[in-house]
C-alpha cells in the first residue's frame, strides 16, 4: 500500500501537482508536514521498513530551515535551497545522535506534497531514504 501511494504522489508531482495546473507562482513549503519514510538501503534499518516523519519548515525566499523528526524521537536540523520546483538539503542530527544526511525532494506545484530521498549516517547506522511528505492541515 505503502508503494502504491508513494508512486501516485510521484505522478501527482510529474501531472501538474494534482492542482496546480502549470502554475508560475514560487513553492512556499513553510509549515508542518507529515511524511511515510522507507529504508531503501544501508545498515539503520532492514531495506523496506518503513517509519513515519514529520516536518516543520520556514522558508525565506530560496531558504528553508526546520526540523525533521523520526517516529522513533530522533530530532535533525534541517537547511536547504529551493531552486524551482526542487529542495536540496541537509539534516544534521542532534548531539545525542550525531550525524548528517543529504537529499533531495520535488515539491508539487501547489507546494501541498513533496517527494524525495536522502541519504548519510548517524548514531544508529547508515541509511538511505525515500519519502512522500503531505502538509497538514
Amino acid at each position: 500500500m505503502r508503494t502504491i501511494t508513494l508512486a501516485l504522489m510521484l505522478s501527482l508531482i510529474a501531472c501538474g501537482g494534482g492542482g496546480g495546473g502549470g502554475s508560475s507562482d514560487p513553492i512556499d513549503v513553510s509549515g508542518r508536514f507529515s511524511a511515510i519514510a522507507t529504508a531503501t538501503d544501508g545498515t539503520a534499518l532492514a531495506a523496506g521498513q518503513s517509519f513515519e516523519l514529520r516536518f516543520t519548515l520556514n522558508q525565506v525566499n530560496d531558504t528553508v530551515e526546520g526540523t525533521a523528526v523520526a517516529s522513533g524521537g530522533i530530532g535533525y536540523q534541517l537547511s536547504g535551497v529551493v531552486s524551482g520546483n526542487l529542495i536540496d538539503f541537509v539534516a544534521v542530527g542532534a548531539p545525542s545522535c550525531p550525524g548528517s544526511f543529504e537529499g533531495l525532494a520535488e515539491v508539487s506545484d501547489d507546494s501541498n506534497l513533496f517527494v524525495g530521498r536522502y541519504a548519510g549516517a548517524d548514531c544508529l547506522g547508515s541509511l538511505v531514504v525515500e519519502f512522500a511528505a503531505v502538509r497538514e492541515p
